[in-house]
């Protein structure tokens, strides 16, 4: 382990305009200052925690239908299953009849 650490370099993000290719593609450690604070998110929770949960509730706020949604699809493809199966199951019957006996 090395006795004394190098300084990580810093950067003032507040500008996307300062995220060049260079440092995006750098390999060494870098501080980003300022690269979220602009994010909706970010500035709720620099309010008061109950402004992020606010914010964070209105993108729950339909997570249940969704849920519902995703069953009842997940469902519709179960009962379709069967009847793919079987059809399937013909096309493969119906080639290897076409390959053995010629059409």
């Amino acid at each position: 382990m090395p006795d004394s650490a190098e300084p990580i370099r810093e950067i003032d993000a507040g500008d996307p305009g300062v995220l060049s290719d260079a440092l995006l593609t750098s390999t060494e450690p870098v501080v980003l200052r300022g690269l979220v604070a602009r994010w909706p998110l970010v500035r709720a929770a620099i309010a008061s925690f109950d402004s992020a949960d606010a914010y964070l509730r209105r993108f729950y706020r339909d997570a249940g239908l969704d849920l519902v949604r995703v069953l009842a699809g997940g469902l519709w493809q179960l009962v379709q299953l069967p009847a793919q199966s079987v059809g399937a199951l013909d096309a493969i019957g119906r080639a290897l009849d076409r390959l053995f006996t010629g059409f």
